[in-house]
């Protein structure tokens, strides 16, 4: 009886490709592809748009100027000119009515025009009282000279104190009025601070669109410097998506196994 056997190794290739139908058109892709590799970059007409652009950007934003020459007005801006006319007005209305306010007036004995009407009234009362009593004979007498003074106060009295009155109620006319003006020269005083403090505060802010457009120049031609540069990128980064995925689905496999055998022989 005997016992015998061998071992042994073998090695094999497995080949892989795309589905066999869709192979021509697969290579068709890839044909129409091939090309484009040399087309990657900047184009003419991509170099001559972007030579127009930076030529625009060079020249800087038109408004910039002006920007800034508005922000620098109203951070300049002052209402000191027109609180000095509101102001002067006042004085003006102070000037107008503060005598009337002050009581000035209510001596009506100091009233020129007043007491030339008072000097006319009690001449006339005077010369009818006269001739009444020198038509009676009894001019001259004390009966005479009260009567006339008499009739020159009755005469006179109503025209004192209505022209008092009136008086008075000018002084609290005229103290209202320059009360009341007084509030509206504040409100106007504070509404003119408000407006200035408005109006400076829009040129700080006009002063960083004014930045803006100044920078727009330099910012313009950085980002299309960068584009420019990676327009070639994008092109590449394209052609590999389209292929890479074809070029992966073929290819060849290697793999690799063992067999062994024992026999037995009797006799």
């Amino acid at each position: 009886m005997s016992i015998g056997g061998s071992v042994g190794s073998s090695k094999s290739n497995t080949k892989t490709e795309p589905w066999a139908p869709a192979q021509p058109i697969l290579k068709d892709i890839l044909g129409e592809a091939a090309p484009l590799v040399g087309g990657v970059g900047v184009t003419p007409e991509q170099q001559t748009a972007f030579d127009q652009l930076k030529a625009n950007a060079s020249a800087g934003n038109p408004a910039a100027g002006a920007i800034r020459d508005v922000s620098s007005d109203a951070m300049s801006y002052d209402t000191a000119p027109m609180k000095g006319t509101v102001s002067d007005a006042y004085e003006g209305l102070q000037g107008s009515l503060g005598k009337y306010a002050g009581g000035d007036y209510l001596d009506v004995s100091s009233n020129p025009e007043l007491k030339a009407l008072m000097d006319v009234v009690g001449t006339d009362v005077t010369d009818r009282i006269n001739r009444q009593f020198a038509g009676a004979g009894r001019d001259f007498s004390g009966s005479h000279l009260g009567a006339v003074a008499r009739g020159v106060t009755s005469a006179t009295a109503p025209l004192l104190l209505d022209q008092f009155n009136k008086q008075q109620d000018k002084q609290i006319g005229a103290a209202t009025t320059l009360f009341g003006a007084g509030g509206q020269t504040a409100q106007q005083t504070a509404a003119l601070d408000q407006l200035m403090h408005q109006i400076r505060t829009g040129g700080v802010d006009l002063s960083g669109k004014a930045l803006e457009a100044e920078n727009y120049g330099p910012n313009a031609i950085l980002a299309l410097e960068q584009q420019m540069k990676n327009l070639p990128a994008e092109d590449l980064a394209l052609l590999a998506s389209l292929v890479s995925p074809i070029a992966g689905l073929g290819g060849t496999s290697a793999t690799k196994g063992s067999s062994s055998s024992i026999g037995l022989k009797l006799g």
